[in-house]
């Protein structure tokens, strides 16, 4: 009897921890109540690295469009909290500077116009004295080894990560095409 109140207990408690973990999954997986959209305004297309009047990659600003009306909408509100720089070549290299993260901390409202995320790092310091950009430089060679071309084309990929105030985790996504280069006319 009591073997049978035992076991009759663990498919409860069993059932339990099924339930509470599928309804944990579900919650983790319902979308956010906001998109946070990242649209990148006029970007340069070409980086010289010699051009001393260069201007600077352009500007990125961020929405938060609520998806649904809600009660309290400043809930929808977005917190940035980060965002991570990364790079994809478009050449046919393999050879692109390292990704990085920092922190940020500014608020994006929901439903409002958009905010200019402002200065950020787009390279790590000292990134243009290490592969793949060091080749582009007369002095060593100004060459690309992988293509054997005076540029570099890539992707300047940008993602944003914060969550809306009550709690849901969003990001955006900024991209550009830039094609880098030592003295190969100017940037623009």
């Amino acid at each position: 009897m009591k073997t049978n109140g035992i076991k009759k207990l663990m498919a409860l408690a069993t059932m339990l921890v099924a339930g509470l973990i599928l309804s944990c999954e579900g919650a983790a997986n319902e979308p956010a109540p906001v998109d946070l959209i990242a649209s990148w305004e006029d970007p340069i297309h070409v980086l010289d690295f010699n051009d001393p009047e260069c201007p600077g990659l352009g500007t990125i600003n961020l929405r938060a469009l609520p998806k649904v009306a809600a009660g309290n909408a400043a809930l929808l509100d977005v917190q940035l909290e980060a965002y991570r720089v990364s790079y994809r070549r478009r050449d046919g290299g393999t050879l692109v500077p390292a990704a990085f993260t920092r922190t940020v901390s500014m608020l994006i409202p929901a439903g409002g116009s958009a905010v200019e995320v402002g200065s950020f790092l787009a390279f790590e310091p000292g990134a243009l004295n290490q592969a793949p950009f060091a080749a582009l430089f007369p002095i060593n060679g100004g060459i690309d080894p992988e293509t054997g071309d005076r540029s570099i084309d890539m992707d300047l990929i940008i993602d944003f990560y914060g969550e809306t105030l009550s709690g849901e985790g969003v990001t955006a996504r900024a991209q550009t095409a830039i094609t880098f280069c030592a003295g190969c006319g100017g940037c623009v």
